[in-house]
């Protein structure tokens, strides 16, 4: 195919966003792990690939995110909406440098993100998970399905619903299907939303609650779909969303010398939107104060994410940067009377056993047989 540089250079750049997320997505929960960036032509070349330090991997990331913003388009429109644009491998690149604790080149990939203006806010909460609104104004990027019997729906909303009275079922999912119950939503996330306050619009739009006899299930909804048979629906994925951006912005700033103006601006919208307040407007029963200390923001940002974005695949990572996984999960342990425990050795996951005996080259992380 005949192509000009200007397109060759988008569809690479959407490709190395994708090669970007994928490795933020293993080095996040493996650690360091091979990195290939050149074709594989044997079976015996692949076993010449070990783990290599996960800061080599994260500087690929950043050299395929730097070169996606360089060369991808502000927007799609039409049958492209939905490819990679140049906001999305800004905000990549914000978290991926932010993961890193490079906080001052954090904030700067995000505020590129907040000042293009090409994202906003929804006005409803529970209008970002709608099937019927995919790609909105907040989705950075997304993973897109379509359902219709043509082998690319979702299976999100057959999953996650728990096995529902017949009356619960109809309205959740139209009776299509059984709840497989493989992620449930966890009493001390209600508990959160609880404590919140009831004027927090986003408990509504984030669970629900079915009781069998004595036993109370509670359920996300924000994968609520009528598929067209099992494991047939229309959600997406969202990988990015706008108010993540907001959210981290915020922190990378705070992280450097303390909250000031803008930081704080960017965290009171997702909190006004919380409590269907206008985003724009200064709100002050609802804003944080401008005196609020960085420790106190820093407690704040943890709580807004985890109701915020609860369901949406981002608390463990969450609390694994922040260096709060440890704390948050042996408290949460102790408050659930567990037994278990971790350490730093299980911050990260263990590599797959049949991994290794593929390519014996391959070690295992501390603290797994």
């Amino acid at each position: 195919m005949k192509l000009t540089d200007a397109t060759r250079n988008r569809f690479y750049g959407e490709v190395r966003f994708i090669r970007a997320l994928a490795y933020f997505n293993a080095v996040r929960i493996w650690g360091d792990v091979p990195l290939v960036t050149s074709e594989i032509t044997s079976i015996a070349d692949a076993y010449k690939f070990g783990r290599a330090p996960k800061a080599e991997v994260y500087a690929q990331m950043e050299q395929d995110l730097a070169f996606a913003e360089a060369n991808l388009p502000t927007t799609f429109t039409g049958a492209n909406l939905g490819r990679i644009t140049k906001g999305a491998a800004q905000g990549l690149l914000g978290k991926v440098l932010l993961t890193q604790k490079k906080h001052a080149d954090a904030a700067v990939a995000l505020k590129k993100v907040i000042d293009a203006n090409t994202y906003a806010l929804q006005a409803s909460y529970a209008n970002i998970f709608l099937t019927t609104n995919e790609m909105n104004s907040e989705i950075l990027a997304a993973a897109r399905y379509t359902k219709g019997g043509l082998g690319v729906g979702s299976s999100f909303s057959t999953w996650f619903m728990p096995v529902l009275p017949a009356a619960v079922a109809l309205t959740v999912n139209g009776n299509v299907g059984v709840g497989q119950q493989y992620n449930s939503v966890d009493p001390d996330l209600v508990a959160a939303f609880t404590a919140s306050g009831a004027t927090d619009v986003r408990a509504a739009a984030s669970f629900g609650a079915s009781t069998v006899g004595t036993v109370t299930q509670f359920f996300t909804r924000k994968y609520a779909d009528v598929p067209t048979s099992a494991f047939d629906a229309e959600n997406d994925w969202i990988i990015l969303r706008y108010a993540d951006v907001l959210l981290m912005y915020a922190e990378a700033v705070n992280e450097q010398s303390g909250p000031n103006a803008l930081a704080l601006d960017a965290v009171n919208r997702v909190i006004r939107r919380s409590r269907n307040l206008p985003v724009a407007t200064a709100a002050p029963t609802v804003d944080l104060p401008a005196s609020i200390s960085q420790p106190a923001l820093r407690t704040r940002l943890e709580l807004e994410r985890r109701l915020e974005l609860n369901f949406e695949g981002h608390r463990w990572f969450d609390l694994v940067r922040t260096d709060r996984a440890i704390p948050v999960m042996n408290a949460f342990f102790m408050r659930t009377n567990s037994a278990s425990r971790i350490d730093a050795r299980k911050l990260v996951f263990p590599v797959p056993i049949q991994e290794i005996q593929t390519n014996p080259i391959l070690t295992q992380n501390e603290g797994y047989l």
